[in-house]
């Protein structure tokens, strides 16, 4: 089976005491904190182990340990900023179990999304594999079916949009707006000319 993203994103309110009764504010705070949500629902995924690929696996609270994170902080250094390295060695050396190490942290504003969406990564991609260049998939092109593996994809794509990666294009000597038909007929015009038979009609 596969862990949907909005699976991944479901947070219950009651636990954080944080929720407002403001959506707009409440999707500010979901957004600032998407990735700690969704390393915390990996850790604490109750699906069995043969429903999940690997490198889910590894994040359930059963096999998580508190190496893999200092693992994570060590390997990849440069991507946490010192006092975040910091932060992590004290809670590292006063935690005395995994848990213990995660609430720290989750309770720790030092830990900001960035660090999470590097932790996450990081776990995710020691049980990732490369790609199979075999793998392909069907696209249409010319209205026939074609399958394509990953390189064609790209080449294809750049075929499509060669202007992607260009700095500058030209300007265009006129511009053409949606509510134009003409060049003398546009949605004000229209409505003063409704307008103007109306009066005429009474």
């Amino acid at each position: 089976k596969l862990i949907l993203l909005d699976s991944l994103l479901q947070e219950n309110h009651a636990e954080t005491n944080i929720m407002t009764q403001n959506p707009k504010r409440d999707n500010v705070w979901k957004h600032q904190h998407i990735w700690k949500t969704i390393f915390s629902t990996l850790y604490e995924n109750k699906l069995n182990d043969d429903e999940l690929p690997p490198m889910w696996i590894q994040f359930k609270q059963e096999h998580f340990r508190k190496d893999d994170l200092q693992g994570v902080f060590k390997d990849h250094a440069a991507l946490f900023h010192r006092q975040a390295q910091q932060t992590f060695n004290d809670h590292y050396h006063e935690s005395t179990i995994c848990d213990e190490l995660i609430c720290r942290m989750k309770n720790d504003a030092v830990f900001k999304n960035e660090e999470w969406k590097t932790i996450v990564f990081s776990i995710r991609d020691r049980k990732s594999s490369k790609l199979d260049v075999h793998l392909t998939v069907p696209i249409i092109v010319g209205g026939q079916t074609k399958f394509m593996n990953n390189d064609e994809l790209e080449e294809k794509f750049m075929l499509d949009h060669p202007d992607l990666f260009k700095k500058q294009m030209s300007i265009p000597s006129q511009f053409f707006y949606d509510d134009c038909i003409e060049g003398h007929l546009n949605r004000n015009a229209l409505s003063e000319m409704m307008g103007k038979l109306v009066m005429e009609k009474r």
